[in-house]
């Protein structure tokens, strides 16, 4: 959508705009919306995000941080078959099992994670 019909648009949505031209209008700015509207999704879409596989969580006094080294161990409370979590930009989106590919690490996808709990998960 060019400028000059966002501008006719927004000058339709006035006080003295007719009521019965915004009619007639506004089906063929949604025709021309068309093109602009997957030219936005395709932006969209090549937006990168941070996906993250997380194990576990522990919450860890400083001294115990500060007190790391080379060979230390720290326990997660993870048990070996419960699925792990994916994180995409730290919000839960699904769940799923460790596997290998070629030589690295990979997730399995087990759960997706309903809208509803994504969306209030926000809150």
């Amino acid at each position: 959508m060019s400028q000059d019909e966002v501008n006719a648009m927004l000058k339709g949505l006035g006080p003295n705009a007719d009521s019965e031209s915004d009619a007639v209008a506004a089906p063929a700015a949604s025709r021309d919306d068309t093109g602009a509207e997957t030219k936005n999704l395709d932006m969209v879409l090549d937006i990168r995000l941070t996906a993250t596989a997380r194990l576990g969580r522990v919450d860890m006094q400083i001294a115990d941080i500060l007190s790391l080294g080379p060979g230390s161990i720290i326990e997660v409370g993870h048990l070996v078959d419960e699925p792990v979590e994916l994180l995409v930009n730290d919000k839960l989106i699904a769940r799923g099992d460790v596997v290998v590919v070629d030589e690295k690490f990979g997730l399995r996808i087990t759960e997706i994670i309903s809208p509803r709990e994504r969306i209030e998960s926000l809150r």
